[in-house]
């Protein structure tokens, strides 16, 4: 285990050692697996960095990373904050799937966060930016030339993105057939390559997405939707009604407005993974009105059983 750790303090984690190392914090209490990373960081010598130094900000920009910290400046040694970084690193481990490494050779900026189906993962970016990454979803990029101003991206899957403003330096998520550029807002974007569209929805600011099948872009305002089908290039942007709950993996809630019953099992089926079958009652001309958690099946399942009497067979 403490190998294991001192590996992904150092980004020598194979993706074999990932495997073994989330086998084994399946199985270690957590209060051994506090000590273990605490005893690593109390061994590891402590380093200071000049203001000059080239490795400073590659450093930082490391420390953001694995703690999902802002950037708060880099003046005191690491052994100076080892117990926070111990503290931190848990919810780290717990949470995703980081799989976080360098190309010595080719480049040795190179940044990567990758969660697994049913992961999500909190990334802080060198400008501030915060990119909340849904399962099964990927973020790369080149943390040297975006430490100087060249603010692009390549992302897959699904997450929410919170882009600093800086007008003079845009920002510009790359992925398969689209190119979104922005100077500062808040919006959702679900880009997946085997999926037949992509969608944005944007919560605040401006966005321009780029179809790189017909060359066109589309110019999106607060509260629209854009899709964009991989197979003809066109974008299409309208208002998304209130049931189709773009967010609510993010929010953790899906929220429902005269909605059919019907409908509204089916989308709890899909948060959830499972299977939800009606007994004892028709429930055929039913309406639901109301907000249900996506991160507890058995309270979804409770509300719905008592507001319309019914009684709901999960099965996985």
């Amino acid at each position: 285990m403490k190998d294991l750790i001192r590996k992904y303090r150092e980004n020598k984690l194979s993706r074999e050692d990932l495997r073994i190392l989330r086998y084994k914090l399946q199985s270690v209490p957590p209060e051994d697996l506090n000590k273990a990373v605490l005893e690593d960081w109390e061994n590891y010598p402590a380093v200071n960095y000049d203001d000059d130094d080239p490795h400073k900000e590659k450093t930082l920009c490391d420390i953001h990373h694995l703690l999902k910290i802002e950037r708060k400046g880099f003046s005191n040694s690491f052994r100076n904050i080892s117990r926070n970084v111990a503290a931190m690193l848990l919810p780290v481990f717990m949470i995703a799937t980081i799989y976080y490494y360098t190309h010595p050779a080719a480049n040795p900026s190179f940044m990567a966060v990758t969660t697994e189906k049913g992961e999500r993962a909190s990334v802080f970016l060198p400008d501030g930016s915060r990119v909340m990454l849904n399962g099964s979803s990927s973020i790369s990029y080149d943390a040297d030339a975006f430490s100087r101003g060249n603010r692009n991206i390549e992302f897959s899957g699904e997450a929410f993105f919170n882009i600093t403003k800086d007008p003079r330096h845009p920002f510009a998520v790359n992925a398969t057939g689209l190119k979104v550029t922005v100077m500062g807002t808040k919006f959702n974007l679900k880009a997946v390559r085997k999926d037949p569209e992509a969608v944005l929805y944007l919560k605040s600011g401006l966005v321009s997405l780029l179809s790189e099948k017909s060359g066109k872009n589309a110019i999106v305002h607060p509260g629209e939707k854009a899709v964009l089908n991989y197979g003809n290039g066109h974008i299409s942007i309208s208002q998304p009604d209130q049931n189709e709950n773009i967010l609510a993996w993010h929010t953790k809630k899906l929220s429902f407005n005269d909605e059919d019953l019907y409908s509204v099992i089916s989308t709890i089926e899909k948060y959830y993974g499972c299977k939800i079958i009606v007994e004892g009652a028709n429930i055929d001309n039913s309406i639901f009105t109301g907000t249900i958690p996506t991160d507890n099946l058995q309270l979804s399942i409770d509300v719905i059983e008592r507001i319309f009497n019914v009684r709901l067979k999960i099965k996985k």
